[in-house]
């Protein structure tokens, strides 16, 4: 099914869409989830909180490795039987931490997890990389996150009252069930967008510099939404409290995609990404920082906000230098490569006694870092841009 029909086949082209959807949804769901995982972990299986960090790290170094599998395949394999693939072993290692007490089947079962979310969010983007407009397509991906993340947040806590801190799988199960019936929409091959090739349009020279840009992006907001449900803890939010402040989090959040959408017609890539950039920085140095309520909510608002606003921008510059979606494979391999690497960063410098503003100085440096590693390749965009897209 091609991604650009004709009028007449617009509903197959919704269908497609609805695929994308749901593959970002499984996709992501351990990211969004990531302060229950770090927390659930704790309260299981009493370890410290930077141990847990770095036990995270493992499922999403396995993400990774799953997207470089089908880096250089996925403008050639059968999307929809890989999709399906990555589906099974998402429930499979969800359904193994539901259900087993044992340490060793928890961490296998991650593993499994890891390898599913990476082939389906590799894929998701992938798709989404070859619509005509792959801002806008990135744009309703990241709102999907919002919409996904505010029903986490209404289920977990009467789910955590009466099963316990194992609750997070279960909900996440649930959404792989309910997600399973879409992803036969999926187109199986995509082809190359018109007029391009394979060596025409994946040029090498943006490659380094935009992949780690990405990279450190995850990194160094990760850093602090891994530990978010502890820094609540530490300054005496109960877990209510804490639900609610992650609840107006995701829904407030849904601003970000919305302005990205909006703003990028207006006034292009580089000096938008350069203010939420900063945004994003300082907002998690807030949070870090905060010693009371309202900075907590402030800090992981603003910082959510800015995050979802910065993500449409950097997954479509990957389109911009290769529409047949192998960059946006790339993507999803640094994504996972900071977000695994995020938790454990945040555990050293716990571990070391760098506290939580250690940890937020580090994520403004490295989300500083990104916009600066990626503005070569978005002033050469805004340079490509001729007239409304």
């Amino acid at each position: 099914m091609p991604l650009h029909p004709e009028p007449e086949q617009q509903a197959d082209s919704l269908r497609a869409l609805m695929a994308m959807i749901v593959a970002i949804v499984i996709g992501e769901g351990s990211l969004i989830c990531m302060p229950f995982i770090v927390g659930g972990i704790v309260e299981r299986y009493q370890l410290a909180e930077g141990a847990a960090g770095i036990v995270t790290s493992l499922q999403f170094a396995t993400m990774g490795l799953a997207s470089i599998a089908i880096l250089n395949r996925v403008h050639k394999i059968d999307r929809r039987r890989w999709i399906l693939i990555g589906a099974g072993f998402i429930l499979l290692g969800h359904a193994m931490a539901m259900l087993s007490s044992s340490w060793t089947l928890f961490l296998i079962g991650r593993v499994i997890t890891g390898l599913g979310e990476g082939t389906a969010l590799s894929i998701g983007n992938a798709t989404a990389a070859g619509t005509r407009r792959p801002q806008k397509a990135f744009s309703i991906l990241a709102m999907t996150m919002v919409v996904t993340a505010a029903a986490v947040y209404l289920l977990m806590p009467p789910l955590a009252e009466r099963i316990g801190p194992v609750a997070v799988f279960y909900v996440l199960f649930l959404l792989g069930l309910i997600a399973l019936p879409f992803l036969f929409a999926m187109p199986r091959h995509v082809p190359a967008t018109e007029n391009a090739t394979p060596t025409e349009k994946l040029k090498v020279w943006p490659l380094p510099k935009l992949l780690l840009g990405i990279g450190c992006l995850f990194a160094g907001e990760n850093a602090m939404w891994a530990y978010a449900e502890r820094i609540g803890v530490s300054i005496g939010m109960d877990m209510s409290t804490i639900v609610s402040a992650f609840l107006a989090t995701v829904i407030l959040s849904g601003i970000g995609p919305v302005l990205a959408n909006a703003t990028e017609k207006q006034w292009g890539y580089r000096y938008p990404i350069l203010i939420a950039a900063l945004v994003a920085g300082s907002a998690n140095f807030v949070l870090a920082t905060a010693g009371f309520q309202p900075a907590f909510f402030t800090g992981i608002i603003i910082a959510n906000v800015a995050y979802l606003f910065l993500m449409p921008y950097y997954r479509s510059l990957t389109a911009f230098v290769d529409p047949l979606g192998r960059l946006a494979v790339g993507s999803v391999v640094m994504q996972t490569a900071g977000t695994a690497l995020a938790p454990s960063l945040s555990g050293a410098i716990l571990l070391l006694g760098g506290g939580y503003t250690g940890v937020g100085l580090m994520a403004f440096a490295l989300i500083a870092g990104s916009c600066v590693l990626i503005w070569t390749v978005a002033r050469k965009a805004d340079a490509a841009r001729q007239g409304p897209i």
